[in-house]
C-alpha cells in the first residue's frame, strides 16, 4: 500500500475508533463496499479470519499462474501480461483446476475476440485477494475470525452513516468525486488509489 492506502487507513481508524492491520489492509482494499463490509462488521465486534500469511496466498496463486503452459515470464504480476489473450480461457480453466477452485468468470463484451479478466481480478495479487474474500481458496489461518467488545460509539453508526463517511473519506483521500465513490469502483483501477 502506498500513502494513498495509510491516509485512507487513518482517517478510518480515527472516525470509527477501531485499527486496521496491513495485512487486513491488502484484501479490504480493494473497493470502496468491500471497505464499507469490513468496517460494519468491526463495528459489531467481529474480526475476519486472516490466513497464515498473505503473502502465501499471494506467491502459491503466482507460481501457479508462472506454471501454466504459455504463460509469460515476467516481474510484472499483471494477467493480462502473463496470460497471452489467445490463450486465456484455456489457461483460466487449468489455473482453476491447479488452485482447487472455482474462479471468477471471465469476461466478454461484444465484439470483443478474446475474454478479459474480471473486474478486481487483473493482477496475481487481486486474483488472490478476490478467492480469499469468496472463500473459495484458503490457506491455514494465521488468526480465525472472533469477537470482541464493539468499539467505543460504535452504536452511533447505522449501515447508511458508516457508508456515507466511508465516502467522504475516500473523497478525501483520493481526490475523486463523490459519485465515483460506488460500492463496485476498483480503488486502484478506478479511483486511482496508489
Amino acid at each position: 500500500m502506498g500513502i494513498d492506502g495509510l491516509d485512507l487507513k487513518f482517517r478510518l481508524e480515527k472516525a470509527f475508533q477501531i485499527v486496521i492491520d496491513r495485512e487486513e489492509m491488502g484484501f479490504v482494499f480493494t473497493t470502496p463496499g468491500i471497505i464499507h463490509d469490513f468496517i460494519w462488521m468491526r463495528l459489531q465486534g467481529i474480526h475476519h479470519a486472516i490466513p497464515c500469511s498473505v503473502d502465501d496466498m499471494y506467491q502459491q496463486i503466482n507460481q501457479a499462474v508462472h506454471e501454466l503452459p504459455g504463460a509469460q515470464k515476467s516481474f510484472w504480476h499483471s494477467l493480462e501480461t502473463l496470460l497471452p489473450a489467445e490463450m486465456r480461457a484455456d489457461q483460466w480453466n487449468q489455473l482453476s483446476k491447479i488452485l482447487g477452485c472455482p474462479l471468477p468468470l471471465l469476461e466478454m463484451s461484444p465484439g470483443q475476440t478474446y475474454p478479459r479478466f474480471p473486474k478486481g481480478c487483473s493482477t496475481t495479487f487481486e486474483l488472490a485477494r478476490s478467492l480469499w474474500l469468496s472463500g473459495v481458496f484458503t490457506l491455514p489461518n494465521r488468526r480465525a475470525q472472533f469477537c470482541e467488545l464493539r468499539p467505543e460509539g460504535a452504536d452511533q453508526w447505522t449501515w447508511e452513516s458508516s457508508w456515507s463517511v466511508i465516502q467522504d473519506c475516500i473523497v478525501d483521500c483520493l481526490s475523486v468525486g463523490l459519485d465515483e465513490v460506488t460500492p463496485d469502483a476498483r480503488m486502484i483501477d478506478d479511483l486511482g488509489m496508489e
